[in-house]
């Protein structure tokens, strides 16, 4: 099973909500998020959060939300920690999280350290906006050219990369932490493959 949820931060485009939501099986609005789908007419199977960021609260009795579950703004995870628990619960073994790169690093920081989590689950786990889409590192990636650059970030010493398809060829290329060695490598063709050693993200980017 598929599931979005949209977050709180920087607006993304109708298209690619439209492009993640309609191939989902669970969609949930968090918080500021839940504006979002209501103006664009998606219906959501949750509308979840403490609701801080919505300043129109009569947004929350839409027809397009099929139930409402308000958290305690007194909590001890963030409201897009809680979406992600209950795409879990709900056995969703892909989950797309749109919006949720924001203004405030510590949210987008925390985010993107939910992909690990995910990963340990077995579970497919993205961050995507406009100009961005973020996954853990798997031992085999295939990578599409939806994107113009592809990155590796290393999250340890010792990460090793191989790539088939992409105009840098690399074999067991070791990166370090803290270091920018595999920064905006790009496709030859339609697809390519990484291979990653370690814990690494990677980050599909356009300017």
């Amino acid at each position: 099973m598929k599931g979005t949820i949209v977050t709180g931060g920087n607006l993304i485009d109708a298209s690619l909500l439209l492009k993640y939501t309609k191939k989902s099986d669970l969609i949930i609005g968090v918080d500021k998020g839940v504006e979002l789908l209501v103006n664009n007419n998606i219906s959501m199977d949750y509308a979840l959060g403490d609701f801080d960021s919505i300043i129109d609260k009569s947004l929350l009795k839409s027809k397009n939300i099929e139930k409402v579950l308000t958290l305690n703004p007194i909590k001890d995870v963030s409201d897009t920690h809680a979406a992600v628990e209950l795409a879990i619960e709900r056995k969703a073994k892909i989950i797309y999280i749109l919006s949720g790169i924001g203004s405030r690093m510590d949210h987008t920081l925390s985010n993107v350290s939910l992909l690990k989590r995910l990963y340990e689950l077995g579970i497919e786990g993205f961050i995507i906006d406009n100009n961005n889409r973020i996954r853990y590192g798997k031992n085999v990636n295939e990578i599409d050219r939806e994107y113009d650059y592809v990155s590796v970030i290393p999250l340890e010493d010792g990460v090793k990369v191989t790539t088939e398809g992409f105009f840098y060829k690399t074999e067991q290329l070791n990166l370090e932490y803290s270091q920018s060695r595999f920064l905006s490598n790009v496709l030859n063709k339609g697809t390519g493959l990484l291979e990653i050693e370690g814990s690494a993200l990677i980050i599909e980017s356009r300017d």
